[in-house]
């Protein structure tokens, strides 16, 4: 295993995940075993915090409870609090995203420590054989949006795998409480001229009955981020 991963901070916000939590963090610890995994609970209903404490000896990570559902942007700022690495990467808790992917991320951030690199879902076709086709126009229309206020283009700025150096995302001063994260993200560092890297990656989709939690109104709330942050 590569040395590389001693610099990284992974962070896992988790809602309601007990269906594939345990098979996630297995695969994140046995695709990066020397990274730091710092999972947070955002007050799960369903067994998901029971299930992360019943391994946080077994995998070496280490766990945040939050008392309250504050959503996902809560949870990842409380993460990042306790980052100590030189890179940090968010991983969703469910299986649409493959932890293999986050050694390519890395090898490419470390080789350009200035930048941002995000694994598009987009560079790959075939990872996107089963994505329902209202989600990938809701992201490419972000995607142009975005594109119209900042003059910034990207095939997938609503990518989960958003790697940047730990000094840069503490710096752009995060607010978010909810899924508008990616947007306030993006923003910032299109205002900053942060150099962003893409690069292809595995992406499994799942439905609502699958668990997946964004809703129609996510896309409006990232909309009106963007605008927000433009001025």
């Amino acid at each position: 295993m590569s040395k590389n991963e001693r610099r990284l901070t992974v962070i896992v916000p988790v809602y309601n995940e007990s269906r594939t939590l345990e098979r996630l963090l297995r695969q994140v610890r046995l695709a990066s075993p020397e990274s730091q995994v710092i999972v947070v609970d955002d007050a799960s209903s369903d067994g998901s915090r029971e299930i992360v404490r019943s391994m946080e000896k077994e995998l070496g990570i280490e766990v945040v409870l939050s008392p309250n559902n504050r959503g996902k942007g809560s949870a990842v700022r409380l993460g990042l609090a306790l980052a100590e690495r030189e890179w940090v990467v968010i991983q969703d808790a469910d299986l649409e995203y493959d932890p293999h992917d986050l050694s390519r991320l890395l090898t490419a951030a470390i080789a350009e420590p200035g930048s941002a690199v995000y694994g598009s879902r987009y560079l790959n076709r075939a990872a996107n054989c089963t994505a329902k086709w209202l989600n990938v126009t809701a992201v490419k229309l972000l995607a142009r949006w975005a594109e119209l206020l900042y003059g910034r283009r990207l095939t997938d700025p609503h990518t989960c795998y958003k790697m940047l150096p730990a000094w840069l995302i503490r710096d752009l001063d995060l607010q978010s409480r909810g899924f508008e994260l990616c947007a306030e993200i993006n923003g910032k560092l299109f205002r900053r001229k942060v150099p962003i890297i893409e690069l292809p990656i595995s992406y499994h989709a799942r439905s609502g009955a699958d668990g997946k939690k964004i809703r129609w109104y996510d896309f409006f709330h990232a909309a009106w981020v963007y605008f927000r942050q433009r001025w």
